[in-house]
């Protein structure tokens, strides 16, 4: 909410956000909870992804490639690939990992209304999103970070979901406490 919810009419609280013993756990509780799925996820991106998604019974996993560089999605691709799949969720990390290719600025607002507009659950692991080495005095912000959180139009309506914690971030290794 500071720094990508300020004057936004809804906001993140207690209500609407899920506190977890760390980032499986509750990448686990978002699969746990969706039933007859595909769920995309690109390659290359967090390894674990690929067991992950393999372990729940109600989630099949496609793995999409990037069509840019190998390394980046256009959002025209990322809409073509919802459509021909017919994926009801999209799985990703922000910045990637392993490349650390950032989504950001226009692109990742594109892909906000694109999930909006296909309804198609975004499952945005933001963990590292802090990592952003490059400075950013545009945002306002005292370092470069994102969000998807920046382009949600409503917390309890777009099929936005963000996963993020303690561990990478705030350099806490070992605090297991990780927000859905």
């Amino acid at each position: 909410n500071h720094w990508f919810r300020q004057g936004k009419k809804s906001q993140y609280t207690a209500a609407n956000v899920a506190i977890v013993p760390g980032g499986r756990a509750g990448l686990s509780r978002l699969m746990a909870s969706l039933h007859n799925v595909n769920v995309g996820y690109f390659l290359p991106d967090y390894t674990a992804y690929q067991q992950l998604l393999g372990e729940f019974t109600g989630v099949a996993p496609i793995a999409i490639a990037h069509d840019q560089d190998g390394l980046r999605t256009s959002p025209e691709h990322l809409r073509r690939q919802i459509q021909l799949h017919g994926l009801g969720a999209f799985l990703w990390s922000n910045p990637a990992n392993p490349t650390g290719e950032p989504i950001e600025g226009d692109t990742l607002r594109q892909y906000v209304e694109i999930a909006r507009q296909e309804n198609t659950m975004m499952l945005m692991d933001e963990f590292y999103s802090h990592y952003m080495y490059e400075q950013d005095s545009s945002s306002g912000r005292p370092f470069h970070t994102l969000s998807s959180a920046e382009f949600v139009e409503d917390v309890n309506k777009d099929p936005i979901c963000i996963v993020n914690g303690f561990t990478k971030n705030w350099r806490l290794p070992g605090w297991r406490c990780c927000w859905v």
